[in-house]
This record gives structure tokens, C-alpha cells and sequence, in this order.
């Protein structure tokens, strides 16, 4: 499958598993909804080679340490929220699942 089409459908699953992860009614829901999300969320590593491809020759070390960096901004940025969320407006044990822990992308989400 081609990556331009693959990241965004992994990423789209990825997003439903967290939705599903949060509204998980039973235990071995939860474990399935895991399941999916851990299989999913390798979006974000597949735009680090795609960008490699898609740059100039002479830009690609450049292109590639800004995906690099974007994902792991987006990451700390993500578990910040989420944690303040947790602590500050009290949003429960589901609340991260839903404000705070996206996929890693690189506009830092």
C-alpha cells in the first residue's frame, strides 16, 4: 500500500482506538481497543521516511530532523496537556484518552 495513503488511515484508526479506549465499558474491550491503538500508531514513523523520499537531496537532512523534532514536541506536548487536564480540571481516567494523547503528528498535536 502506497505511504501517502497508508499514514492517514493509520492515523484515523489510531484516533477511533483512543476514542474506543476511553468508552470502553469492560475490561477486555479495553484490551482490544489497546490492541488496535498499539497496531496503529505507527503513523507517525512512517512520515519520517516518506519526508526522506519526498525531499530534495540537498534538504533531506534538514526535512528530516524537522519531522523528527515536530513528533517529538508533539509527544511531550500531548502528555503535558494530558497530565494538567488529569490534575487541574479533574477530567477522570478517561479524559486524557480524549483531550491529551493523540497520535504523535507533526504539527506538534
Amino acid at each position: 500500500m502506497n505511504r501517502r495513503r497508508l499514514i492517514p488511515l493509520m492515523m484515523l484508526l489510531a484516533a477511533v482506538a483512543l476514542v474506543l479506549c476511553a468508552a470502553a465499558p469492560s475490561m477486555g474491550l479495553l484490551l482490544g481497543a489497546i490492541t488496535l491503538l498499539g497496531i496503529t500508531t505507527v503513523g507517525g514513523q512512517l512520515l519520517t521516511p516518506l519526508a526522506g523520499d519526498l525531499a530534495e537531496d540537498h534538504r533531506r537532512g534538514q526535512v528530516v530532523g524537522t519531522v523528527v523534532s515536530d513528533l517529538l514536541t508533539g509527544i511531550l506536548v500531548s502528555r503535558s496537556v494530558s497530565r494538567l487536564a488529569l490534575g487541574v480540571w479533574a477530567v477522570g481516567r478517561r479524559g486524557p484518552l480524549l483531550i491529551g494523547d493523540p497520535p504523535a503528528s507533526p504539527t506538534g498535536g
